[in-house]
């Protein structure tokens, strides 16, 4: 338990069973405002020990869940847009096949800029080499 005004700790709880939750609030009659987290235990034993009192998300949890949510809807949501153009078959100057699994990140530029070379537009040739690394 913090003190709100002054940011001190008050006490701490040793258990999270309902009980000693509720007679440990019961101890403090004159909380107004709780801050807690998820936990229906804390939820119950608040009201149940201090009905009137007004009970928050702490921050940390507001910003938690906040950006649980938000990761959650984008995925659901970009999952069935993004939609993906035929895999490209890049040029290659002598024609070979070449495991693209391994390169560095200088030998894909200069792959792209092959590309860009043999008259591959440079956006078409970063879509190729892109959808050649996907999933390695």
């Amino acid at each position: 338990m913090v003190d709100i005004e002054s940011h001190r700790i008050v006490d701490m709880i040793k258990s999270r069973d309902f009980k000693e939750v509720v007679k440990w609030l019961q101890g403090y009659p004159n909380l107004s405002v709780v801050t807690r987290d998820g936990s229906l235990t804390y939820k119950n034993a608040i009201t149940k020990s201090h009905p009137n009192a007004l009970q928050v998300s702490g921050r940390f949890h507001i910003l938690k869940n906040l950006t649980s949510y938000c990761t959650d809807y984008l995925k659901k949501q970009l999952k069935n847009k993004v939609i993906a153009d035929e895999i490209l078959i890049l040029k290659s100057k002598d024609n070979s096949t070449t495991n693209i699994k391994n390169y560095t990140i200088k030998q894909k530029y200069e792959l792209i800029n092959e590309q860009i070379e043999l008259g591959v537009k440079g956006s078409t040739a970063c879509k190729a080499i892109s959808s050649r690394f996907k999933g390695l």
